[in-house]
């Protein structure tokens, strides 16, 4: 274990990467973001985030380890692991108006690797360091707290990313069930979802999303604590406690137009900025429905955290003052407004994601990138690739024609030594030469061809 003799603080990491030129640069909307927080994700795990180094933790002002410090609770019949460190307990225990939250829960599915040593995705939702993947996945200040808690960093706290998923749902969020029973079963908390398959909005609202699963499936092997319907029912999430909420839906992201839907609807709009809502909109004699979509907004502050929130379908701006159902002009159906403070102070919330990398500056909640670097949080450099941020896919055209030549160079070696093989064939058919005669005889040719790959 290469850590520090005096700090015990982890002086040595590895992250290796397996390189896929076809992925490599697509736009933020697509694989290039999933890799970076793919990224920070590990790095996280490398920089303290892990049950091998939580023993190693110390007290910065003193320089000696804590102690007592990560145990063991039993939430609904299992047992999870978790961790109690300042400043990350007490800002959960306020987080979540929780006082006697004994720490962080930690993740109690899966193997090794991911039990015990990421956030429980139940109460920590979509935060970058629960286990797994999970599409817009958020920086947020618990991650940070912790990295602070180990003492052996300083956190900024101003590049975290918000998250809202159980907030001031207090100690029931944390220790109760996720699903009750009132005749049917429902979901406990707004953050969860019911009936499974059902249609909706991700937490975060970026993509539209789907309840738990798109087809029932069971599982005899599912434990009792987490048989919410009585027929081992499981959702597709191993890491939630078997909780359903709706899960992004990764080809009906609305910043993307990568993958725009094939029942497109006249007047979404996928692009930066965009988010789910959900509705029973139809236009003209279409026969389509759908009941999410994506579209631009804007929060129009109007008071002390009091919001006005406008929708804009196609040409049309939609004000929503309160909860409930709002007509279109143009188009049949209904757009279903959320409570616009709630929505603005949650879902539409602006923010600089990642904190704009350390390679721009957050302006008025939007990343400004210093020279030669873009993308919505300036994690592209534009001196290593030309990049248009108005397109998904591979722009680098360098390594596009890069690639055409070598192609081609290596048809015309290949049509080479074919030629020189058909000449070989023809001579072997000629007759032996008798008396003094000489027959010419062609030198053989090796021909290497060698490439390198970019690293």
């Amino acid at each position: 274990r290469s850590i520090d003799p005096k700090s015990s603080r982890p002086i040595f990491g590895q992250v290796i990467f397996f390189y896929d030129e076809d992925k490599a640069y697509h736009s933020m909307s697509g694989t290039f973001e999933e890799d970076l927080r793919t990224i920070l994700h590990e790095l996280t795990h490398a920089l303290a985030f892990t049950p091998d180094l939580f023993p190693f933790y110390i007290d910065p002002s003193s320089q000696k380890r804590l102690k007592d410090h990560y145990g063991i609770i039993t939430i609904n019949g299992v047992q999870n692991s978790y961790i109690d460190v300042k400043p990350l307990t007490q800002m959960l225990r306020e987080y979540f108006g929780c006082p006697s939250l004994p720490g962080a829960i930690l993740e109690n599915e899966g193997a090794e690797g991911s039990r015990g040593s990421h956030f429980e995705r139940r109460i920590f939702g979509y935060e970058i360091m629960t286990a797994s993947i999970i599409e817009d996945a958020r920086l947020s200040k618990f991650t940070l707290a912790l990295l602070e808690g180990s003492g052996w960093y300083k956190a900024d706290y101003s590049m975290s990313e918000p998250i809202h998923w159980g907030e001031g749902a207090g100690c029931e969020f944390v220790f109760g069930k996720c699903m009750k029973k009132e005749g049917v079963v429902i979901a406990s908390f707004d953050d969860f979802c019911s009936p499974l398959t059902q249609r909706g909005c991700s937490p975060t609202g970026r993509f539209q999303g789907i309840c738990g699963t798109r087809f029932i499936q069971t599982d005899p092997g599912l434990i009792s604590s987490f048989n919410y319907w009585n027929n081992q029912t499981v959702v597709l999430d191993p890491f939630s406690d078997n909780c359903p909420y709706y899960g992004p839906i990764m080809e009906l992201d609305c910043e993307s137009q990568t993958h725009l839907p094939t029942n497109y609807f006249p007047g979404e709009s996928y692009q930066e900025g965009s988010r789910c809502f959900t509705g029973s909109l139809t236009i003209g004699s279409s026969t389509i429905k759908r009941p999410t979509f994506c579209f631009q907004f804007e929060c129009n502050p109007i008071g002390d955290k009091v919001y006005e929130l406008t929708v804009k379908v196609g040409d049309e701006r939609v004000r929503c003052r309160h909860e409930g159902q709002v007509k279109v002009p143009g188009y049949r159906g209904f757009l279903n407004c959320p409570d616009p403070s709630s929505y603005c102070r949650t879902s539409g919330e602006k923010f600089c994601p990642r904190g704009c990398m350390g390679t721009g500056d957050c302006v008025n909640k939007k990343c400004v990138c210093h020279p030669d670097w873009t993308g919505s949080d300036c994690s592209i450099s534009l001196k290593e690739l030309p990049y248009d941020p108005t397109h998904g896919g591979n722009d680098n055209w360098f390594i596009t024609i890069a690639q055409v030549v070598l192609v081609l160079l290596l048809a015309g070696a290949i049509f080479f030594c074919l030629r020189e093989l058909y000449k070989k064939r023809i001579r072997e058919r000629e007759p032996i030469p008798v008396n003094d005669q000489t027959i010419p005889v062609a030198q053989g040719k090796v021909i290497t061809i060698s490439g390198s790959s970019p690293i």
